[in-house]
């Protein structure tokens, strides 16, 4: 995901490649930005072209955009590409990627599986919304084809909230749960949240040695009031 200036740079350039040209006008403005999807190779020629140009632009200011535009994409792509790291796990190997529309009925699985505390939006339609808002709300992580860990990022133009942090049980004590928070506040925080909160269940003393030991502070002065 890039921002919304950008994807207008570049979509100001013209480029041989007519691979590289489809992805970039078939970019989708989401809520925070603009997603760019393609294979690594046609990033790679995205920031050779945009590099090319910048070569060639005689004008100081011009030549600044574009310098900020070839940057740009590089960090989306080790953003994206961290986010897709490969983990050591107790049934083989796990990744970490965003959910999709087809994942939601094995999230609310291993939600069930992971004993998290029920609520009634905990339903399809309810997580199809979430990801109509934001299709990189919702982080996964998988393991021989199985959900197996789910954390939810939520960014609200202000602050970052963490919601539903869920491991199943078989990989629990793993590193999994802590790194699905690492990449969690990584994507907030590349969004532009400077502060960022957790929901936490307040009767489970595991979860709270969790938060504590990766780094979070409990906040005591604070009540948190609901609706709905």
């Amino acid at each position: 995901m890039i921002p919304y200036e950008i994807a207008k740079v570049l979509r100001s350039i013209t480029y041989p490649d007519s691979d590289v040209e489809r992805m970039v006008y078939r970019a989708r403005a989401v809520a925070d930005g603009v997603v760019l999807e393609g294979k690594p190779e046609l990033f790679r020629l995205l920031v050779d072209t945009v590099a090319a140009e910048s070569n060639f632009e005689l004008n100081r200011r011009c030549r600044k955009r574009l310098d900020d535009a070839s940057a740009a994409v590089v960090d989306a792509l080790n953003r994206a590409q961290a986010n897709a790291q490969l983990l050591g796990g107790p049934t083989g190997s796990i990744r970490l990627r965003d959910a999709t529309p087809d994942d939601l009925e094995g999230v609310l699985t291993l939600w069930r599986i992971a004993d998290v505390e029920p609520t009634h939006t905990d339903d399809v339609e309810c997580l199809t919304r979430l990801l109509d808002r934001d299709r990189f709300a919702l982080l996964i992580a998988e393991a021989d084809g199985q959900i197996v860990g789910t954390v939810i990022c939520g960014w609200d133009g202000w602050r970052g909230s963490i919601y539903r942090l869920a491991v199943a049980p078989t990989h629990r004590r793993t590193g999994v749960a802590r790194t699905l928070v690492a990449a969690g506040e990584d994507r907030l925080r590349s969004f532009g949240a400077v502060r960022l909160a957790a929901v936490v269940t307040e009767t489970s003393p595991a979860a709270f040695g969790f938060w504590t030991a990766a780094g979070w502070e409990r906040q005591s002065n604070r009540a948190r009031f609901v609706k709905g």
